[in-house]
């Protein structure tokens, strides 16, 4: 039942606070895109201030793809990072980014695959405060859901 709660409370944190998740299906010269970009900011949880983010990308398929990963605040690039994720049940099919500062400026986080299938890629979210401690973690399907 509390479980139930917090994801009622996030979902209306949220929609308050701007959190966006556009997917856009592109080709762009015969090569799929998907394109995902997420608006963050301090504040998004009701239940405590958001300090640190991990992201965790990895891949759902056998077919390999490359991943490219972005973060701007404030109109500057924080980091750029560029992945080749195998399929599943290798060792390179999950990379993960660890310790993102969020600072009072919203995060601009993009990440662009060269796979079309929806679906194909898992990512996740969590959410930290300044001790360490995890308040929250969102997945795709659940970024899905709130932007619907």
């Amino acid at each position: 039942m509390k479980e139930r709660k917090q994801k009622l409370n996030f979902r209306s944190c949220a929609r308050r606070y701007a959190v966006q998740q556009h997917i856009v299906w592109r080709r762009k010269g015969g090569t799929s895109l998907a394109y995902y970009v997420f608006t963050l900011h301090r504040n998004i949880l009701p239940y405590g201030k958001v300090h640190m983010i991990d992201l965790v990308v990895a891949n759902s398929g056998t077919e390999p793809f490359e991943v490219y990963i972005e973060g701007e605040q404030d109109r500057r690039v924080a980091f750029k990072f560029l992945y080749h994720l195998g399929a599943v049940d290798s060792e390179f099919g999950r990379r993960s980014i660890q310790d993102i500062s969020v600072n009072e400026e919203l995060l601009n986080l993009k990440i662009i695959t060269n796979r079309l299938l929806p679906y194909h890629c898992e990512i996740r979210l969590y959410f930290r405060d300044t001790e360490g401690t995890t308040l929250g973690v969102i997945s795709e399907h659940q970024m899905h859901k709130l932007c619907n």
